[in-house]
């Protein structure tokens, strides 16, 4: 997400919602692969349950994000960018 400082790999992204403004992601750092660390994993899922609770999409535990928490308002939605 260009609004937030810090990393960011374009191509890594395929999707519009980080060039949008619209996503960020969440982890620990490189080579963390945190859904394979109990202690890490429960914190994860505390926090996906607590950003699906304030209306945020969460991708969590899928093939492509066990390493982070890729969390993502949809197009349109009020409050994100370009509305």
């Amino acid at each position: 997400n260009p609004l937030f400082p810090g990393d960011y790999n374009e191509d890594a992204h395929s999707s519009d919602e980080h060039r949008e403004g619209r996503a960020f992601d969440v982890n620990i750092g490189s080579g963390n692969v945190e859904w394979n660390n109990p202690a890490q994993k429960a914190k994860f899922d505390s926090m996906a349950a607590a950003l699906r609770a304030q209306g945020w999409n969460v991708v969590w535990n899928s093939s492509d994000h066990n390493d982070h928490l890729h969390v993502y308002a949809r197009r349109g939605t009020p409050g994100t960018p370009g509305r």
